[in-house]
């Protein structure tokens, strides 16, 4: 018996030792608490994409990504009291992307769509889907078990290290068995057995699909198996220690009783054994001290082990395709120090430190995506930064945050806050250089190139550049940046400083107006090859800022702004044979917000104008001897939301 095939009867064996027990169930209606909503979504854009998605999927078509059309979603909860030992939960949806323009489709698409009701298939009908299911059982009569959970969950018991918290449009597709317990009020324990995403773990985002090293992607046991421990010695000391494995398992190729066996002739025997095709160890331990009132440190501490089994996967980076993983095996440890001093001379002003440390091979692959933020630093865009490759930008709108990769950052920040009456403000500054930087040759002063074309993924001949995600979406790179999650280059020797300001006032006019004012500055330098200087990247990068907003009365609030950018990006864009180019960008957003509260509807409306003016090859002088053109994107954008609950 394979460990595979004996984890799974295990993972049966603990379910049925708990749930076949001698305890009555019986449901009253009164038991019931139910719940609806139905949200609908306007989206306009001034170009002739029909969808409701401003992004999709990045890489390949989908049926409902565009940025003109209406549509709406129903949503029921429901969740009941079965008896005092055992509570359960169900959700259920209507399938996303049907526009209010379709009316009707019943499953007969046709080659070339027509007048009829048939002619689309399935694509956008408005079926109902069950999304989440759950049910738990507590008060059992085990020593320190609380509860155990069985079915969907977001896995946010863990951390974006190990096993992250499922990004919101996914939040219960995750699904497995959980078992919470203690002792006292010192020591708590949670363990899940998870089942892997057959989508996004493994080699190629996948646990063996798609991959041509496979004749039959055997997923139905794939598993995670994580825990978590949590001490508390003392009041002012917790120490939290998570680990996860998962396991990626494929039927045996010479065994010949599997489907595509190479071993056809071979004597069957009724079993097929196991060979794993994938391996991912995340472990972290986590320290909070409050070493007074005000002060407390922190101190994190991770490791990452991922392996590939080449025989039963496929290297993709050579076909020039991005890859989420390092082939074939690599380990990599990240650390994480914090020191905050909340308001220690009671006059408003916080401070925070934090030092950080990602090394160029840790890779959480079953880590946040998503909707998460691991480090201090606004970052180059603004949103989440998180410890893996599998950062996941798409299924969003255009006024959602980026997620970007921090794989090989090392550096420092601090952040001043200070709040005092109708002011508040934060300072940052911000130092990285980069785990991910080459190291020097000493024989001949130059950088140790990277393996880029076998082992470590990147997208072949993309600048580095800052991403523009106004623009940018994976598939016309040229003009938009580098990719968040493509960290590797073939040579790079590179710094960055960040610095930002962001203040606030709270006007006491009529119902009250803030008024906020934002700017940030980044300088991020990489001389490339260190013998030449015809390749050294140097970007200048300024995001600004300003805007108001007040209740206009009990049910409208207002906001509107502006904000303008400036990317002056030197040898951003080329090669070494053909020479780099130089960039400057100009970016204009003015904004309006509406939110209404009235009578138990929410609406929520968002209107955007964005020019921006790409200026290319603008270290030539003479506009005859530009070889790139400038380009002029002029944008309007908006999104209204309604939402009804009851």
């Amino acid at each position: 018996m394979s460990v595979a095939q004996l984890s799974s009867r295990l993972t049966l064996l603990c379910l049925l030792s708990f749930v076949i027990a001698p305890l009555s169930a019986h449901a009253e209606i009164a038991n019931f608490d139910l719940g609806a909503k139905i949200y609908t979504k306007w989206l306009y854009q001034n170009n002739d994409r029909q969808g409701l998605l401003w992004l999709g999927h990045p890489a390949e078509k989908d049926n409902y990504s565009g940025d003109n059309g209406v549509g709406s979603e129903f949503e029921l909860l429901i969740k009941g009291k079965v008896t005092k030992y055992v509570t359960a939960g169900v959700r259920i949806k209507s399938r996303f992307g049907a526009l209010w323009h379709n009316w009707w489709e019943n499953g007969d698409m046709r080659a070339v769509p027509d007048n009829s009701g048939e002619s689309l298939g399935m694509n956008h009908a408005e079926y109902i889907r069950l999304r989440g299911y759950w049910f738990r059982i507590q008060e059992l009569p085990i020593p320190t078990l609380k509860y155990i959970h069985i079915g969907s969950s977001d896995y946010s018991q863990f951390n974006e290290w190990t096993i992250g918290k499922i990004r919101y449009i996914s939040r219960d597709n995750g699904k497995g068995i959980f078992f919470d317990g203690g002792v006292g009020d010192n020591f708590s324990y949670h363990f899940g057995i998870i089942p892997l995403p057959k989508l996004w773990i493994g080699p190629g985002w996948t646990t063996g699909l798609g991959d041509t090293a496979v004749a039959n992607p055997f997923y139905s046991q794939d598993y995670a198996y994580a825990a978590k421990l949590k001490f508390e010695p003392i009041d002012s000391l917790s120490i939290v220690l998570i680990g996860a494995v998962a396991l990626d398992w494929e039927a045996n190729r010479l065994d010949p009783d599997a489907v595509g066996t190479l071993n056809p002739n071979g004597l069957q025997d009724g079993q097929v054994d196991l060979v794993n095709r994938f391996y991912s160890l995340s472990t972290t331990a986590d320290v909070k001290i409050e070493l007074t009132d005000t002060l407390t440190a922190y101190l994190l501490f991770a490791f990452s082990d991922n392996r590939i089994n080449g025989d039963y996967a496929t290297n993709r980076i050579p076909e020039g395709g991005f890859y989420n993983l390092v082939w074939s095996d690599s380990q990599g440890i990240a650390l994480r120090g914090r020191f905050f001093a909340e308001d220690p001379f009671e006059i408003g002003l916080t401070f925070k430190f934090e030092g950080f440390y990602i090394g160029s091979h840790y890779n959480a692959a079953f880590g946040a995506r998503r909707e998460a933020d691991v480090l201090l630093t606004d970052g180059f865009l603004g949103g989440g930064q998180l410890p893996t490759l599998n950062v996941a930008n798409e299924f969003m709108d255009f006024d959602e945050p980026w997620a970007e990769s921090i794989i090989g950052w090392a550096g420092g920040t601090m952040l001043v806050d200070y709040s005092q009456s109708i002011f508040t403000m934060q300072l940052e500054g911000t130092f990285i250089t980069y785990t991910t930087n080459n190291p020097i040759n000493p024989n001949t002063g130059e950088l140790i190139p990277r393996d880029v074309d076998v082992r470590h993924p990147t997208y072949p001949g993309l600048h580095t550049g800052v991403t523009d995600p106004d623009f940018f979406n994976n598939i016309n790179r040229q003009d938009f940046g580098r990719d968040p999650r493509s960290v590797y280059r073939k040579y790079q020797s590179r710094w960055t400083v960040i610095t930002r300001l962001s203040m606030q006032f709270d006007l006491p006019i009529k119902n009250g107006m803030k008024l906020l004012v934002q700017g940030k500055y980044i300088h991020d330098e990489d001389t490339r090859q260190l013998k030449r200087d015809d390749d050294d990247y140097v970007g200048d990068l300024i995001y600004t800022k300003v805007g108001a907003s007040m209740p206009v009365n009990d049910w409208l609030h207002v906001e509107a702004g502006f904000g303008y950018d400036l990317f002056l990006e030197r040898r951003v864009f080329g090669n070494d044979e053909q020479g780099y180019s130089t960039f400057v960008t100009n970016k204009y957003k003015p904004y309006l917000k509406l939110r209404i509260n009235f009578g138990g509807v929410k609406i929520a409306y968002y209107l955007q104008y964005v020019r921006r003016d790409l200026l290319r090859d603008r270290h030539i002088a003479n506009p005859e001897d530009r070889v790139l053109d400038d380009r002029v994107q002029n944008v309007w954008r908006s999104k209204a939301t309604a939402e009804v609950a009851w």
